[in-house]
């Protein structure tokens, strides 16, 4: 659906998850996060229906709202906030709101406001649509050619439905993506003719042709002698969303819950200067805007509880000068509960992120164990040299923690690393006191950072996580081509927080273009793809003077000898079978930039990992 959403709210947790809720319903949603560039692009583009957030840290959303409305925008405003009063309400309609949202949001609600706010706007979603025995269903996201299911990508099946909808209207290639496309993924016009062609070429081969170019003006729906877009029934609710998003909000969980850890520990810095009498006035709007943020977003992530106790949290703080001691008493174990609900949030059964920590004080080593769990890492945890190389027969992990003893203890624990093979795993090491001189033989060891303790286990952590994500020392770009938006998503989720840069593209046509804009370090492609298979584009690679020399890998679900020698043939240099795994393609990034002689800040060869 051809329907683009502008969504202004500063915090990214939530705007990830409306994004992800409506571009599941085919929305087209661009995103800021405070009111003024809200304001430039709201007033310099056309949009269907602006989201905005109430509590913006520059310019509120009241006074954007009434901006708005004073430089004549009229677009549907949906205003979110946790606010809950009737005064709130008033004040944000009299400013020109056309309805109000409610903190922590429910995306079913959402969904139906965001429909109805549409349907007054004149931006209506028209029954299933038909062009002789071609139809789509809006309710079901469904095409058929009369009983033969059609496979559509996102992209393809919005284009189909614009033409379908506006069945007089010639739409230029900068109308097009003006409809369907956000600011920052705008395509050329070469790529929006390929999609145009490759959704040609699906719906010839089922004998329809609804698509025509208008030369010199762009492309429109061909007559069909009988109906054309017909109205056959209502649009369906959207039933059963908030079933599923708990598999799908589990990884947007994962990339913003230190976060709200970091809110977390703000209102416990907030509890210590209280009892010290040293909480100033800023403190007190650090810590009432972390316990806001929080009662606005965890409740739309589903933990209810945790949003409530947000709330009570923040309403404690806005009367703590001076504080009794039972409210000081309650903000304590409220906020106490807040942090052990968050704890208690499981992270994905994918994390695979591995931390070994080697500490003689079995207290010390739990606590760091625990610590690690809260930023997305599974940790094991020994107490003795011997230990560890038990664990290392079994396990490679992505980092090693280790409690230094003495040169000998450290010599040993890099060997066994080093019997692992490549890449390096990093060492963190932990210690009272280090000389210079110890210091220069842990760095001939390979200890990446040495921690003067004592210390606590986040301030451990944080130094672990940033290590962790430069342990490449340079972020590594990666170009990945998978029409397979699932295989995407889990590269994103195995290799962003390890350092990668990934540049994701879900479409051949675009390839060779992103490569030109991008420069990047390596490119993932899949075998099989709708337009241009990976072959084809591996061997365009190698024809071309300036990319010829970079490796090839090639991931597929096909390992049939046919297909093996395709591979080699077109100059791939190593094959990845579907289904993988983030150690298999890690360890294979590694050893293929480690072929390449890959080097930061030089003239460094750069490799393909085709998927």
């Amino acid at each position: 659906m051809s329907v683009k959403i502008l969504v202004i709210e500063d915090d990214q947790g939530l705007v990830d998850l409306l994004t992800n809720v409506l571009v599941s319903h085919h929305y087209v949603v661009e995103a800021v996060d405070d009111g003024p560039p809200g304001l430039e692009l709201a007033t310099s583009f056309t949009y269907d229906l602006i989201l905005l957030d109430l509590g913006l840290p520059t310019l509120d959303g009241v006074s954007l709202c009434q901006r708005l409305r004073s430089a004549a925008v009229t677009v549907p405003i949906l205003l979110m906030t946790v606010e809950d009063t009737p005064s709130a309400k008033v004040q944000a309609l009299d400013a020109g709101a056309d309805d109000y949202l409610v903190k922590p949001i429910d995306t079913e609600e959402l969904l139906a406001r965001v429909r109805a706010l549409l349907r007054r706007g004149e931006v209506q979603q028209p029954p299933r649509l038909t062009w002789g025995p071609l139809c789509l269903d809006p309710a079901t996201c469904e095409v058929t050619c009369g009983a033969q299911p059609l496979h559509l990508t996102a992209k393809e099946y919005e284009l189909l439905e614009l033409f379908l909808r506006h069945p007089q209207q010639i739409f230029s290639p900068d109308q097009l993506i003006e409809k369907l496309w956000s600011l920052e993924t705008t395509p050329t016009h070469n790529a929006i003719r390929a999609r145009i062609k490759a959704l040609r070429d699906k719906l010839h081969g089922l004998g329809v042709t609804p698509i025509e170019t208008v030369h010199g003006r762009g492309y429109r729906l061909a007559a069909w002698p009988g109906a054309t877009t017909v109205a056959e029934m209502p649009v369906a609710v959207d039933a059963g969303l908030s079933a599923g998003l708990a598999v799908e909000l589990a990884p947007i969980w994962e990339r913003h819950r230190q976060e709200y850890f970091g809110h977390v520990a703000l209102l416990e810095q907030a509890i210590v200067s209280i009892n010290t009498q040293s909480y100033t006035q800023a403190m007190q709007q650090r810590s009432q805007r972390a316990a806001h943020t929080l009662r606005g977003t965890l409740g739309s992530f589903g933990l209810t509880f945790a949003g409530q106790l947000a709330g009570e949290i923040e309403a404690l703080l806005k009367t703590v000068s001076p504080i009794n001691q039972a409210d000081f008493t309650k903000l304590i174990n409220r906020v106490v509960q807040l942090k052990h609900v968050l704890q208690e949030v499981a992270p994905p059964a994918t994390l695979t992120t591995q931390l070994l920590i080697v500490h003689a004080d079995q207290a010390i080593g739990k606590a760091l164990a625990a610590e690690a769990t809260l930023w997305g890492l599974s940790a094991e945890t020994v107490a003795t040299l011997a230990e560890a190389q038990a664990i290392l027969t079994q396990l490679r992990p992505n980092l090693v923690l280790l409690d230094f003893v003495s040169l000998e203890q450290l010599s040993q624990t890099t060997e066994m690393l080093a019997r692992q093979g490549p890449p390096t795993v990093p060492i963190i090491a932990l210690s009272d006191q280090v000389d210079l001189q110890t210091r220069v033989q842990l760095s001939k060891l390979g200890v990446v950072q040495l921690l003067q303790m004592p210390l606590s286990a986040a301030q451990i952590m944080t130094t672990v996580n940033q290590t962790l994500k430069q342990s490449l020392r340079y972020p590594v770009k990666l170009l990945v081509v998978d029409d397979d938006r699932t295989m995407l998503a889990c590269l994103q989720h195995w290799l962003e927080p390890l350092g990668f840069e990934l540049i994701l593209l879900d479409y051949a046509s675009d390839f060779w273009s992103t490569l030109e804009q991008t420069n990047p370090d390596i490119v993932i492609l899949d075998i099989k793809m709708p337009d241009f298979s990976g072959i084809e584009l591996c061997q365009a690679i190698r024809r071309d003077r300036t990319w010829q020399t970079l490796p090839v890998i090639f991931l597929s679900a096909y390992d049939d000898a046919d297909t093996v020698q395709q591979v080699f043939a077109a100059g791939g240099d190593d094959l990845l079978h579907k289904p993988t795994s983030q150690p298999e393609v890690v360890t294979r990034l590694y050893n293929r930039l480690q072929r390449s002689h890959w080097c930061p800040n030089s003239n460094h060869e750069i490799g393909c990992l085709c998927i």
